[in-house]
């Protein structure tokens, strides 16, 4: 028998559930990606992100907070960011890789420079988002679906790898991880919020240990201003430096190239944990778990003991799977 399918869903799915709602059929009628070259994809849970080796960056499926990049709020089919996130994309010599959030969408391009566009977590004063007024620099002639940024990192940074969570967004240079938005703690308590305009450093204790830090700053960034970080200054004596970085909904990962892996965010809390111990005749075992081990994750990066040889990682709500040679 038939479903009823919503319109949000429709669209997520690549359905053909009717016209956009902000743009005329003839867009529907486009080939889209047909013919292009995609080098990279992304998804969220109501849209998705492609990458084509050009450099442009396509989004279909349903947003209603600008994370398409163009003037529709759902559509069926691919279509390419707009100007002036096109624009801007170009300059940085195109997109490399993108990633689909809650309700935002982020692009590592060329340059090694980072542009998201929507609305990312954090819409306080002491940290706006991308849309609040606070946070927003205005583009005259463009309507709130265009509101974009390019997040602001120490000079001389390159973005190597980006991803993106229900409302946070990682990024690494391969020395040091950075994020923006809204993270979690493992008891799903805020842990922090930082915007576009200052981005918040994690440091991934021991990756950087015997290094002389009396010339790196402040290695929890707050203020730019003070911050003295540049590229190439922070590289551990072992020569280790994060390959990945990985953002599950609410939980965060960072893979170093000698197989080690950090985890933090909510992962598994305690509560939880011990309620489907007990829903499964586990609960004999409750006293046996260290609930403070970094794998069910934390308010700052861990080295997760006892995993090695780590390729990659997949964060799921509640779980974590590792890849490890």
């Amino acid at each position: 028998p038939a479903r009823a399918v919503s319109e949000q869903s429709a669209a997520a799915l690549g359905l053909r559930s009717g016209p956009s709602s902000s743009s005329s059929s003839s867009s529907e009628d486009q080939d889209g990606l047909e013919g292009l070259r995609v080098v990279g994809v992304s998804a969220s849970r109501f849209f998705s992100l492609a990458v084509t080796e050009n450099g442009e960056v396509w989004a279909w499926g349903a947003d209603y907070n600008g994370a398409l990049g163009s003037e529709s709020s759902w559509t069926s089919s691919p279509q390419p960011a707009a100007a002036p996130i096109s624009q801007a994309l170009a300059a940085a010599g195109g997109a490399v890789a993108a990633a689909a959030g809650g309700t935002f969408s982020a692009a590592l391009t060329a340059a090694g420079t980072v542009l998201v566009w929507g609305k990312l977590g954090g819409g306080s004063p002491a940290a706006p988002g991308l849309t609040a007024a606070a946070g927003f620099r205005s583009h005259p002639g463009f309507s709130s679906s265009s509101m974009f940024a390019q997040v602001q990192l120490p000079q001389g940074v390159r973005i190597t790898s980006i991803s993106a969570g229900q409302q946070h967004l990682l990024m690494t240079d391969g020395r040091r991880v950075w994020v923006i938005g809204r993270w979690l703690d493992a008891n799903s308590e805020e842990a922090g919020i930082a915007s576009w305009e200052n981005p918040h450093e994690f440091d991934l204790v021991p990756l950087h240990s015997g290094i002389d830090r009396s010339n790196l700053g402040h290695t929890l960034v707050k203020d730019r201003s003070t911050s003295t970080c540049s590229s190439g200054s922070r590289k551990d004596a072992g020569g280790a430096e994060i390959v990945k970085v990985v953002a599950g909904m609410h939980s965060s990962a960072a893979i170093s190239n000698d197989g080690r892996l950090w985890l933090w965010g909510r992962l598994l809390d305690e509560p939880r944990g011990l309620s489907i111990m007990k829903r499964f005749g586990g609960e004999k075992y409750a006293a046996d778990v260290d609930w403070t081990w970094a794998g069910f994750g934390g308010a700052e990066p861990r080295l997760v003991e006892g995993v090695s040889g780590v390729k990659d990682v997949a964060l799921g709500g509640w779980h974590a799977m590792v890849l490890v040679d």
